[in-house]
């Protein structure tokens, strides 16, 4: 939602992460019941941990607080998901719906309060301009990956729990991208926010610029996602022998 700015990204990144998910659920058995695509995947997994954290650090200092320090926002970040995967996984499962009910509530607010600005000529001008980078490609592979970690872990429900989690996210990323299309037309591939851009035009009476909204919601979908990303990594690299410390957080354990 951060870099939705192009309709070729969009199709593009989408088609890309259905065509992964589809080779991670018919390769989920393999990387089971091997070590080393285990650790493999447990890696990329911390990898992307990292990007997603960078990628929210990037954006608020280009949008939000360029004075705030990038190495504090960097040490807040880590201790909050540190603490939320001591606590292991299902204290993290049982905020993921709260959180994703929070973004869908934050979409239909921006796209509710900017009803004044939507024009269907703008709608007639879309195009299939703007560019899809490496970036944007390691992004699709945080949802296989996590499959891949956390699929014995689905209660039996495989194909529920990774293509629907598929169509909800593309079901809401293509209703925000019809509405940025209204609002701004192609201008918005010019942005390098544009959903940020679309809830600082919102407006509520006498409250306006919203982005506060948006900016709240994405750093809560921020800590869930590194929190889910963090716990794969560390699943995968040590074969989830380790538990959970009341004061010491995560011990790993080598012992089978």
């Amino acid at each position: 939602m951060l870099y939705l700015n192009s309709l070729s990204g969009f199709l593009l990144s989408n088609a890309l992460i259905v065509l992964l998910s589809v080779i991670a659920y018919l390769l989920k058995t393999k990387v089971n019941d091997s070590r080393l695509l285990r650790i493999i995947t447990g890696v990329m997994c911390l990898i992307l941990t990292v990007q997603t954290v960078l990628t929210y650090i990037t954006f608020s200092s280009d949008a939000v607080h360029p004075d705030f320090s990038k190495a504090l926002l960097v040490v807040l970040i880590s201790a909050s998901v540190i603490y939320a995967v001591s606590l292991r996984l299902e204290p993290i499962a049982r905020i993921s719906g709260a959180v994703a009910g929070i973004l869908v509530l934050a979409v239909l607010i921006a796209v509710l309060t900017n009803t004044g600005i939507y024009s269907f000529a703008n709608l007639k001008a879309a195009s299939f301009d703007g560019d899809f980078n490496l970036c944007q490609a390691l992004k699709c592979l945080d949802l296989p990956l996590i499959y891949l970690t956390l699929n014995e872990r689905t209660g039996g429900k495989t194909d529920k729990a990774l293509f629907g989690s598929i169509i909800s996210a593309y079901a809401v990323s293509s209703f925000l991208l019809v509405f940025l299309y209204l609002s701004e037309g192609t201008a918005f591939n010019g942005y390098y926010y544009p959903v940020f851009e679309l809830f600082q035009l919102s407006k509520i009476g006498s409250f306006s610029r919203l982005d506060i909204i948006f900016t709240g919601s994405v750093l809560l979908a921020l800590f869930l996602k590194c929190s889910v990303l963090f716990y794969c990594g560390l699943y995968g690299i040590t074969g989830g022998k380790y538990e959970k410390n009341s004061f010491n957080g995560c011990n790993f354990n080598r012992n089978d």
